[in-house]
């Protein structure tokens, strides 16, 4: 996992049962949703673009455009502009 920004980094020793019981819930959620990983992933980077957090948008597209197939990168790129 990459680093997490500082401000969750403090709430992690400051609160470590809560953090505790939010990644196991975070976990639980992630692998017994309805979603499949692909649709997970444009949730993501949707709710990213939607709350125009830009860090959050380069998380989630960061060399996505490098493992996609030649042929769908330039429509992935168009949908997230």
């Amino acid at each position: 996992m990459a680093q997490l920004p500082k401000a969750y980094e403090n709430f992690k020793r400051a609160y470590p049962k809560i953090w505790q019981a939010y990644d196991r819930l975070g976990a639980a959620v992630h692998d017994r949703g309805p979603l499949d990983k692909k649709n997970r992933e444009l949730l993501k980077v949707g709710m990213a673009i939607g709350a125009r957090l830009e860090g959050a948008v380069h998380s989630h597209t960061a060399g996505r455009s490098r493992r996609a197939p030649r042929r769908k990168r330039s429509t992935m790129w168009f949908c997230l502009a």
